[in-house]
C-alpha cells in the first residue's frame, strides 16, 4: 500500500505506527501488510494515479523468505509437497 502525506504540516507516522493506528480501526483482513510514504503519487497527463510509474515495493516478505516459525514451516513442507 502507498501513501502520500497531507498537504497540511502533520507529521506521517512511520509505517509501523500507521499499521498499528488501522489495525485499532479495521477487521485484519484489512490491514496492509507494508506501507510505503511517497511524496507525491505520480499521475497521467489528465491527472489520474500512473499505476506503471509507481514504484517497486519494498515489502518486508515475499517469495523466497524463508518462513519465520513453526507453522509458517508446516505451511511450506506442505505446499512443497503439493
Amino acid at each position: 500500500m502507498w501513501s502520500v502525506p497531507a498537504p497540511l504540516n502533520v507529521a506521517v507516522p512511520a509505517g509501523s505506527m500507521l499499521r498499528e493506528f488501522v489495525r485499532a480501526r479495521l477487521p485484519g483482513s484489512m490491514v496492509p501488510h507494508w506501507v510505503e510514504v511517497l511524496a507525491a503519487l505520480p499521475q497521467t497527463p489528465n491527472g489520474k494515479v500512473d499505476r506503471k510509474a509507481l514504484p517497486a515495493p519494498t515489502a518486508p516478505s515475499g517469495p523466497g523468505t524463508p518462513p519465520r516459525g513453526a507453522a509458517e514451516t508446516l505451511v511450506a513442507e506442505l505446499w512443497c509437497e503439493v
